[in-house]
């Protein structure tokens, strides 16, 4: 319980620290960084990729 009235601080500006927006893109970051081989590979090779849908790209 404390962590999260110290994130809810953080978030309104009365604690110094990470924001919650700041960790959700640190996160975003690694999920990018993880997936950018795949993708690298797949374009040099002619992979077809599907989208989320599974349609072809």
């Amino acid at each position: 319980m404390r962590g999260w009235v110290r994130q809810a601080e953080r978030d309104q500006g009365k604690r110094a620290g990470p924001t919650s927006d700041d960790r959700e893109q640190r996160q975003a970051n690694e999920i990018l960084r993880k997936a950018s081989p795949y993708f690298a590979q797949a374009e040099l090779y002619g992979t077809v990729a599907l989208t989320s849908a599974g349609t072809r790209t």
